[in-house]
């Protein structure tokens, strides 16, 4: 489903034939949007949502179903899919066939990222093993192994966007422990606190880390130190369901229960705090900021807000469609699109401009 902000309207929408939707990625030059139904992953031009081709998108017979992602690359003729099969494969898009395989995942991949030059493919499966790949030739580069930490296994695991770094927490040992995904080395550890992902983001350069419970600290990952904790205005308010840093690092969005504040997080210093709504019932899902740092998008209940980042205490526009809690939300890297996910299962398009 596709909405015009601007004339409040729907303009679109994206039809799968079994109803079922595992991803949507747009593609780096925002023209096309990848979406991974069940037997392929399908491009459909961003512009008029009409299919352009589909890809095959697993190996495995028509009546085996594995869930299944789908990355784009910062080359718009190159995806990477993977699912929990353990398969992991680089498509050619403009020849619509498999470039090459990524092998040796036994099961269950979770996550692929890229490295920050864009030559390496990092993949993370059985919850805490990290392999990386060569994205030119799919030579296997090497693994580690990120399960063991003070106190007891990791029972949780994330990675940054680049892949270059994995955030492991503990069921027991209340740690969370910042992990270089290619040496294996301890960044950071963070004693006193135990993440599940909720209310975590890395800037875009990695430098820093912001953790969210009653309080938000920013981690300073070169330094290996807290640089500061934010003080809410009000701790009775809730945890903080989600965080998100601006593009260029300098501001930090937090969604705690009924409010988001914007903070100059450097010096500590809270910029404005908005009020979202009454309701006990509901919950931010996610945060994000747009390219260019001027709009927020708030996955909040099963609806999803857009405000002007600097100004406004009511919503640029209120998008609805989902009918179960939004627990996700991206910009396309050009910013004149957003993609929302639901626990109904779907994935809406929002055109903004």
């Amino acid at each position: 489903m596709v909405w015009d902000i601007g004339n409040q309207r729907l303009s679109g929408m994206i039809r799968t034939e079994s109803g079922e939707l595992d991803a949507l990625v747009f593609g780096q030059d925002s023209k096309r949007i990848y979406a991974v139904q069940r037997r392929a992953i399908v491009a459909y031009d961003a512009a008029t949502l009409r299919e352009s081709f589909r890809l095959a998108n697993s190996s495995y017979p028509p009546y085996v179903y594995f869930p299944s992602g789908v990355r784009a690359t910062s080359d718009p003729n190159v995806l990477v899919y993977f699912n929990r099969a353990g398969e992991v494969s680089v498509w050619d898009v403009a020849r619509q066939k498999v470039a090459r395989r990524l092998e040796g995942h036994s099961s269950k991949v979770a996550q692929v990222s890229f490295s920050r030059d864009g030559r390496q493919v990092i993949s993370r499966y059985e919850g805490s093993r990290v392999r990386r790949f060569d994205l030119a030739t799919g030579r296997y580069l090497g693994e580690e192994d990120q399960r063991k930490m003070p106190g007891g296994d990791a029972t949780f695991y994330w990675m940054s966007q680049d892949g270059s770094l994995v955030v492991t927490s503990g069921e027991f040992a209340a740690t969370v422990q910042v992990l270089d995904t290619r040496t294996g080395r301890q960044v950071a550890r963070i004693r006193g606190y135990m993440s599940t992902g909720e209310g975590m983001s890395f800037s875009a350069d990695n430098r820093y880390l912001a953790l969210g419970s009653g309080n938000v600290m920013v981690w300073d990952l070169h330094a290996g130190r807290p640089t500061v904790t934010l003080e809410l205005a009000n701790p009775d308010d809730g945890p903080v369901n989600a965080v998100a840093f601006t593009p260029d690092g300098r501001t930090l969005v937090v969604g705690q229960h009924q409010f988001f504040s914007v903070w100059d997080w450097a010096t500590g210093r809270q910029i404005r705090r908005v009020q979202v709504s009454d309701s006990d019932e509901d919950w931010f899902g996610d945060l994000a900021v747009s390219p260019d740092g001027k709009m927020l998008a708030a996955a909040y209940g099963n609806q999803v807000l857009l405000f002007a980042l600097e100004e406004g205490d009511t919503p640029l526009a209120t998008l609805t469609g989902h009918t179960a809690a939004v627990s996700s939300v991206a910009f396309s890297p050009d910013g004149s699109r957003l993609v929302s996910g639901s626990e109904d299962g779907g994935a809406l398009v929002w055109r903004l401009r």
